[in-house]
C-alpha cells in the first residue's frame, strides 16, 4: 500500500475518525485502531468502538493498493506533529510496518493485518431514509442533547428519540425529572420516513462535533434494525440503537398558558448565572417573580437565590408581559442557564402553565425553535 496526500487534510480527517476509537484500558486491541483503505483512488479511513462507528473518505493519489490497521492515538499524534505539505505513506506488505515521510521528518508505526477489523455498518440497501441539512442537524443536536440524563441512574434518559410521522421527524430529550426539549423539523420528502428509534446522546453529541458546515445528510437504519446511519457525500456515522419505551414528553407541558413574558436572551442569561453563584448552596433553587405593566413602565421579571451562610441576590430585568402575574416560582437556575446557552436569538420566550405545579416554556422568539420544558421546583420547597 502507497500513496501521497496532504498533511493537514489527512491529520483533520483521522482526527474526525478518531471520535470513534476506543480509549480504553481494557477495550479489544483492534478497536483502538484506524484501519486505512484504498478505495477507488481514495483513502478510505475507519474507526469503532463497536457501538459507535466513523468513516471517512480522503482525495490522495494512490501509487499501490491495499490496507492496514494502525493504531490511532500514536499514528494520529504523528501526523498532527509533521509540518504543512505533501507526505507519503508506505505500508510494508509482510511486516504491516507504516513508514512516512515528509519535509520536515519521517517516522514509522507498527500496524497490524486489517482482516480482523471489525465489519462497518452500511445502510439497508434500498431502504428508506430522510434527509436533512447539515448545519441543521447539528443546531438541533446541540439544543435537545442538554436535557439528556446525564446522571447515568436511568439509560433510557441518556437517549434522543427521534419520532417519525408524516412530513415531519420530531428530535426530543428528557431527563425523567426536571426537564424536557423538543424540536420538529419539516421534511422534503413527505412520503419517506422511519420508524420512531431511540439514538445514544453520546453518538449525536460525537456526530455535531464532526459534521460539515454544508451539505445534506441523510439518516436511515441497517438491515436488521439495529443501527442508525448517518451518511454524507464524505462520511458515515453509524451506532446502535437503545431498546426501551420513551415517555410522553409532552405528558408534562401544560396545555395552557398563564402567563408569556419576552425578555431580552443577555439580560436573562447575566441575571440567572449571578443567581446561580448564591443557588448552588440551596440547590440551584431561583425564585422567580414576574410582574405585569404599570402604566409607562414595562413589566419585571425578577429572580432571587438565598443560601444559608452564602448570602444571596436580587435581579429585576425589564420585560414584556401577557397574562398574569407570578409570584416566585422556583426553577433550577442550572438548568435555565443551560437552556439559555444553546438559544441564539436576541429574544426569548418564557411562558408558565401548571400541570401539577407551575412549568416553564422557554423557547427563542422565531418560528420553528426548540421547546424547552423545564419543571419548577415549587412543589419541592
Amino acid at each position: 500500500m502507497q500513496f501521497t496526500c496532504d498533511q493537514e487534510r489527512f491529520a483533520r480527517t483521522l482526527g474526525a475518525v478518531g471520535h470513534a476509537v476506543n480509549k480504553g484500558t481494557s477495550a479489544p486491541p483492534i478497536t483502538t485502531t484506524i484501519r486505512l483503505s484504498t478505495d477507488q483512488g481514495r483513502l478510505r479511513l475507519d474507526a469503532t468502538n463497536l457501538e459507535l462507528g466513523i468513516t471517512a473518505w480522503l482525495e490522495v493519489v494512490v501509487a499501490q493498493e491495499g490496507s492496514v490497521s494502525i493504531p490511532a492515538r500514536t499514528f494520529s499524534d504523528a501526523i498532527t506533529a509533521l509540518a504543512p505539505g505533501q507526505i507519503a505513506v508506505r505500508v510494508e506488505t509482510v511486516t504491516h510496518d507504516v513508514q512516512v515521510h515528509s519535509q520536515s521528518g519521517s517516522f514509522h508505526v507498527r500496524g497490524q493485518a486489517a482482516d480482523e477489523f471489525p465489519t462497518m455498518p452500511a445502510a439497508e440497501p434500498g431502504g428508506q431514509a430522510i434527509v436533512l441539512a447539515a448545519p441543521l442537524l447539528k443546531e438541533v443536536i446541540r439544543e435537545v442533547v442538554t436535557a439528556t440524563d446525564e446522571s447515568g441512574s436511568k439509560p433510557i434518559f441518556e437517549n434522543v428519540l427521534l419520532q417519525m410521522e408524516r412530513g415531519k421527524v420530531t428530535f426530543a430529550a428528557t431527563d425523567g425529572f426536571s426537564k424536557v426539549t423538543y424540536r420538529t423539523l419539516t421534511l422534503a420528502e413527505a412520503g419517506r420516513e422511519l420508524r420512531d428509534i431511540l439514538v445514544p446522546a453520546r453518538a449525536l453529541t460525537e456526530l455535531a462535533s464532526i459534521l460539515p458546515a454544508d451539505g445534506m445528510i441523510e439518516v436511515s437504519v441497517t438491515e436488521n434494525s439495529s443501527q442508525v446511519v448517518f451518511s454524507t457525500q464524505w462520511l458515515v456515522l453509524s451506532s446502535r440503537l437503545s431498546s426501551g419505551k420513551f415517555p410522553n414528553y409532552k405528558a408534562v407541558l401544560p396545555r395552557e398558558r398563564q402567563t408569556r413574558v419576552t425578555v431580552k436572551a443577555a439580560d436573562f442569561r447575566h441575571a440567572v448565572q449571578l443567581s446561580i453563584l448564591f443557588a448552588k448552596a440551596d440547590s440551584h433553587a431561583g425564585h422567580i417573580t414576574i410582574r405585569g405593566s404599570l402604566g409607562a413602565e414595562p413589566g419585571t421579571l425578577t429572580i432571587t437565590s438565598e443560601a444559608a451562610d452564602v448570602g444571596g441576590n436580587q435581579n429585576t430585568i425589564p420585560v414584556q408581559v401577557e397574562g398574569d402575574d407570578q409570584e416566585e416560582v422556583i426553577f433550577n437556575v442550572s438548568s435555565l442557564a443551560k437552556t439559555l446557552a444553546v438559544i441564539t436569538t436576541p429574544d426569548v420566550v418564557l411562558e408558565i402553565g401548571a400541570t401539577k405545579a407551575p412549568v416553564g416554556v422557554l423557547k427563542a422568539a422565531a418560528v420553528n425553535s426548540a421547546i424547552h420544558g423545564l419543571m419548577s421546583m415549587t412543589s419541592a420547597h
